[in-house]
């Protein structure tokens, strides 16, 4: 029975990597092969051919728009907005579980995400106008903030049943409850929320250089200006790079949320029965 379980597991996480990336390599192939410029009635003009966009990536881009560059500086903006708005977002929800009249902090942050990204771009630059990066940081932060904060507060406050009473039970104290119960009952859905907030964070980065006056540098900015200018196979090649990073930055949470969770499961049942044991010895 448990092999069947793991067997139809192991399928179904199978199914959910492989038919994006194929439906990802099919859209390519219609690219490639101009069967997209067919289908939807487009020219050169309006969409580069993908071998054009394919010399332009490895080449590194052209004297306007290094790729490299460009890249840099939307990761560092995605990766400080993706850290800043997962720790605040945990922590408002460990406040939240801990203090269960304040969790109408929890409504006030999704009713405050409700905000489109692409009026929240303004706002932030009127607020930090010394920094642009600031202002970008603060966009992908206060996107992330609210996936983590919800998800958190629901893997900190639904646990098994008895669960604590159990513990409680035990003269387990209420720092031990947390660390041992609700903190590893926590992981997986801080990996449900990170799933959301690395597209969330790419998503906003891209917005907020696209909106946000400052250096000419960033892969919304370039997409914005090229295509524009008419430079669109530079545009459309940092379109196509967003689009991978994004992608990937998803498969390495769902990675890193296969292993990790799996300890955390054999750490949790081992500090509990450890728990458990000591006060019964006791």
């Amino acid at each position: 029975m448990k092999l069947e379980m793991k067997s139809k597991k192991l399928k179904n996480g199978m199914l959910t990597v492989l038919l994006p990336v194929l439906f990802g390599v099919f859209l390519l192939l219609l690219w490639r092969f101009k069967a997209l410029h067919a289908l939807l009635g487009l020219n050169e003009s309006q969409l580069p051919y993908l071998e054009n966009i394919w010399v332009f990536i490895k080449n590194g881009g052209d004297g306007t728009a290094r790729i490299t560059v460009n890249v840099k500086s939307t990761l560092a903006v995605v990766f400080l907005g993706l850290i800043i708005g997962s720790l605040l977002g945990y922590f408002v929800a460990v406040i939240a579980a801990l203090f269960p009249k304040s969790k109408g902090v929890l409504t006030v942050l999704a009713a405050f995400n409700a905000i489109p990204v692409v009026a929240l771009a303004p706002i932030m630059g009127r607020w930090f106008p010394q920094s642009a990066q600031v202002a970008k940081v603060a966009i992908a932060a206060i996107l992330c903030l609210v996936p983590m904060s919800v998800n958190a507060y629901r893997g900190l406050t639904e646990l098994k049943p008895y669960s604590q009473d159990l513990l409680k039970s035990y003269a387990a104290s209420k720092t031990q409850i947390f660390l041992k119960l609700k903190l590893p009952n926590s992981v997986p859905h801080i990996f449900t929320a990170l799933k959301l907030c690395v597209v969330s964070a790419m998503i906003g980065a891209i917005i907020g250089e696209y909106y946000i006056s400052g250096p000419m540098i960033g892969i919304g900015k370039v997409i914005r200006n090229d295509l524009k200018g008419g430079r669109l196979t530079s545009g459309w090649s940092h379109v196509l790079i967003a689009t991978l990073i994004g992608a990937l930055l998803y498969a390495a949470v769902l990675l890193f949320e296969k292993y990790t969770v799996r300890a955390v499961n054999a750490v949790k049942t081992r500090m509990t029965e450890r728990t458990v044991g000591k006060r019964t010895n006791g």
